[in-house]
Formats: C-alpha cells, structure tokens, sequence
C-alpha cells in the first residue's frame, strides 16, 4: 500500500513538473524558439537549492557551505553534485506565489527573460519546494549536446583545443568540435526573438524589482519590450530607434532603451535590446512596437502589435486623493491605483467598515491593482485607505 502511494505521489509530481514544462516551452514556442527537454539530473539540483532557499530562508543563486542543505556555491557545482557535467543557467523566485506565477513574474524582469529566451539551451530542471505557504522556483537550464560532449574521450591530438567546459575543468574538447556542437541548438532557433510575440494578447502590464535591478531608481515601471539577436543568424547590429505607441494617445515617450553600453548592469549582449516604459502600461490596451537597426550597414525593421492583459471583473480607475464607487453586494470589481511616477512604492491598505458588512474576497492582482467583492446592505461602506493617504468608498447600492 505504501509502495502504491509513493508511486501516485511520484506520478502527481511528474504531472506537475510536466504542466510547468509545458507553461514555459508555450511561451518559447510562441517567440518562435525551440523547446525544452525535461532532465532528471537537473530536477534534482534545482529541487536541491530551491529546498537550501526555503530552509535558511534566503533568496540567493549563491548558497553558503555548512548551511542546510549545501549542495553547492553557485548553479555550476550543485548541477555536478547530482551527476551533471557541464555548465549550467539559473532562474529562480521565492516567495508566496505558484510556479506558473514564477515563470510569470520571471519573463517580467529583463535578465531572468533572457535566460529563459537564450538560444544555446535545450533542457531544464525545476524544483519547487513549499513551506508554511512559502515557496521556492528554481529553474536550472542545460546544453544536452556540450553535456554529451563531456562524456567522451579527453581530447589528447595536436590542434587548438578548449578546456573549462565541463564538470573536470581540465577535460580537452576540440576546438571544431566544440564550436559545432556549440551551434547545434543556436542555429535550431529563429534569427529575432521578440518578446513580447508579435500579437500577444495578454502581456503583464507591469514591472517592479529583479537582481541586479535594471531601474534602480524606480520602483515600478512598464513591462519590458525586448529585442535579441541570434548570434550566428545575425550580422553587426546597430540599433536606430527603439519606440512604442498606443492606438489613441500616440507615442509613449517617457522610456529608457537598453543596450550594450547603456545596461547598467553590463548584462546585455551587443545583440541584446530592451524598451523600459517608466510608467506601468494600462490593462486591456493594444500597443505597437517599432524597433529600426542597422544589420551590416543595412537598414532595416521591425514592426508588431501586442495587447496587454484584460481582466475578468470591472475596473475601478483611483485617480484622485479620494474616489467613490457605486456597487454591487456580491460582484467582484477591481481596484486600480495608477502609480504617480516611476518611483512609487508598494502602499499598505487598511479596510474600514461596519459589523453589517461581510468583506467576500480581497486579494492583490499585482502590487497596484486589489481585488474586492463585498456584502452587506444599500448604502453601507467600505473604506479602502491607503499608506500614501489616498481613500477609496466603495458604496453598496443594490
């Protein structure tokens, strides 16, 4: 019976991981890249870290030795301890969201979405460990063919070779036949990967923080347009302007475009751009991107369209110091607080209301925008008071 239970568990568990994978290799898919494979290997040593996070409750690529659960310093060792034998990339979140909001949130934060959208991997590992409703994502990605390649013979002929490859920093690989296997899943993906993809129609409106930060002046902006390059499709990139539109109010020119020598963190590729829009995009709005460069002296372009998220119930736009809203006992509306700039923080909110009153559900879609359905009778109301002194009524009326 037990032996039974283990295997439901383990099939459960697989059936989890499956769905994640699936989540994830959607949205490659959908840029036009080339899919994942599940490893077991990197199950393991993400699984292995996202339980070092949660036990020493920490949030970190980086792991301590002598600490619980130390399998590891950084990404590379903990993939060699279960038995991987080349090097590996790392994405990971902790906090109280799911897995499916991990990929979310990651895709959100410009060096994390490159990681997911790089062009040499083809194999991933994730581990999700949870405790007391606090969970850690970990996500370890891979290179099949260079980890196959350090499965062979060291390479002992004459010519120019490669070493600090694999697991065995001292193993040779042939330099021709590093290169080569080094293309194989490069040149399986597009020449241009856009994010988001061209008519996308739920893209996340918002971004606030990631490590190392890309805004660190800002504490909350517009989700990044993005723009890569495939290394070995693509010639000498030179960007000429990088600019995004809504259908009714024309230009958004409050942006920062990243590049190269712009990227303050000096993460970005020569082939690697973003747009920041410094303040969040709306919900539910169509925008256009059009993104001019120069490829080996040739000009040329691209143009696309995408559509940012709409959501389920009404929106309630606070704009003003206070806002008062007629609705309904029972629906669900949504709270909107459209940040003043860039530099706006996360605000506490207090409810205020009488013993008639029965608040149903309350719960934040992101750090600006609150969900809340109410009860109770006509003319009762609930108070929504927020850190920065803004006031919101809700007003029942039938």
């Amino acid at each position: 019976m037990l032996r039974q239970l283990l295997l439901l568990l383990l099939l459960i568990s697989n059936t989890f991981a499956n769905d994640f994978l699936d989540y994830l290799n959607e949205k490659r898919q959908n840029a036009g890249m080339i899919s994942f494979k599940e490893n077991e290997l990197l199950n393991k040593a993400a699984l292995n870290h996202s339980k070092y996070l949660i036990k020493n409750n920490t949030q970190s690529h980086n792991q301590t030795r002598n600490r619980t659960f130390f399998t590891g310093s950084n990404s590379d060792e903990r993939a060699f301890f279960v038995g991987y034998d080349s090097f590996t990339s790392e994405n990971l979140t902790v906090g109280n969201i799911n897995t499916y909001e991990s990929i979310d949130s990651l895709f959100t934060a410009i060096y994390h979405r490159f990681i997911f959208l790089n062009f040499k991997s083809n194999e991933l590992g994730l581990g999700t460990f949870t405790n007391k409703n606090h969970s850690a994502s970990v996500f370890n990605l891979g290179n099949s063919n260079i980890n196959e390649l350090c499965k062979k013979r060291n390479f002992i002929g004459v010519g120019t070779y490669y070493r600090n490859i694999c697991k065995d920093r001292d193993f040779k690989i042939q330099k021709d036949v590093y290169i080569k296997t080094k293309k194989i899943n490069i040149l399986k993906n597009p020449n241009i990967v856009l994010w988001p993809y061209p008519n996308q129609k739920n893209f996340n409106p918002v971004f606030y923080e990631e490590t190392p930060d890309p805004l660190p002046f800002c504490g909350v902006s517009g989700n990044p347009i993005s723009v890569q390059f495939n290394p070995f499709k693509s010639g000498k990139i030179k960007l000429q302007s990088f600019k995004l539109y809504t259908s009714s109010n024309g230009e958004i020119k409050d942006t920062k475009v990243f590049t190269k020598k712009t990227d303050p963190n000096k993460r970005f590729s020569d082939k690697e751009f973003a747009l920041f829009p410094l303040q969040r995009l709306s919900w539910d709005t169509k925008y256009k991107v059009v993104f001019k460069y120069k490829e080996d002296g040739v000009l040329k372009s691209k143009k696309w369209s995408f559509k940012t998220k709409a959501l389920a119930y009404p929106l309630l736009n606070v704009s003003k110091e206070k806002e008062i809203f007629k609705v309904e006992a029972g629906r669900s509306n949504i709270l909107y607080f459209q940040p003043s700039n860039c530099k706006s923080t996360s605000q506490k909110y207090r409810y205020l209301y009488t013993d008639t009153m029965k608040i149903n559900e309350k719960k934040f879609i992101d750090a600006n925008t609150l969900l809340v359905n109410i009860d109770g009778k006509i003319g009762d109301v609930l108070k929504v008071k927020l850190g920065n002194k803004k006031e919101v009524l809700l007003e029942i009326v039938n």
